[in-house]
């Protein structure tokens, strides 16, 4: 017999066998019968009497199996969102196993290959649950990592420049290198400005800015 709902035992209707007499013709065997059969195996014991006393005995095997998987709804499995604050490209996070109910083993924890870290965006994880029978079930659960690391520069690293003019025009092209910030998951990331063609006399203040794929920005000034 299959067990295929939410219990872990299943009434049975049996029929009993009967034996040949010489005397009282068919005999119905006897036996001790529970209202109800758990899993695996159980022996029932038949009894075949006449009415001079006479007896025999049989023996025969009920075989109980389970057949229900473990039941959870995958929809109370939420998402869970992580942001990396720090210099890693990268984040270990402590989830917490779902669990399903199950017919004959109470609850079922489940089980995924979890990665020791997480990187950015969405990875997904597939938990299994299987029960002492090996019925399964499985829910997926999404883990969405974003990047909030700012892009990483020392701004009194980046020096002044002075420049000379002369020729008889009053301003001068120069050729400005772009520093450069340390990023968590881009590595370098070359600042961005909007450089005049030629400078005038006097300060010019350049802002440079440094923005990562994440869109996370920081920025310094140059003169």
């Amino acid at each position: 017999a299959e067990i295929t709902d939410n219990s872990c035992r299943i009434a049975l209707s049996l029929t009993a066998p009967t034996a040949k007499d010489n005397c009282n013709k068919d005999i119905v065997g006897t036996a001790i019968l529970p209202s109800t059969f758990g899993l695996g195996d159980t022996t029932i014991t038949w009894q075949f009497a006449d009415k001079a006393g006479n007896a025999t005995t049989c023996s025969q095997i009920i075989k109980v199996k389970d057949n229900t998987k473990p039941v959870i709804d995958c929809k109370t499995i939420q998402p869970i969102t992580a942001e990396i604050t720090d210099n890693a490209c990268r984040i270990a996070l402590n989830i917490t196993a779902p669990k399903a109910k199950d017919n004959c083993d109470k609850d079922i924890t489940g089980t995924a290959n979890l990665p020791s870290t997480f990187g950015l965006g969405d990875t997904t994880i597939t938990w299994k649950f299987a029960d002492a029978a090996t019925n399964t079930t499985q829910c997926t659960q999404q883990i969405i990592v974003s990047d909030k690391s700012i892009p990483v520069i020392d701004c009194s690293d980046i020096q002044p420049i002075t420049a000379e003019i002369t020729d008889n025009s009053c301003r001068i092209a120069l050729t400005i290198t772009a520093p450069k910030a340390k990023d968590n998951c881009d590595k370098d990331i070359t600042g961005t400005a909007v450089l005049p063609s030629t400078f005038g006399l006097g300060d010019t203040t350049i802002t440079w800015k440094f923005v990562d794929a994440a869109t996370n920005s920081s920025q310094c000034t140059q003169q």
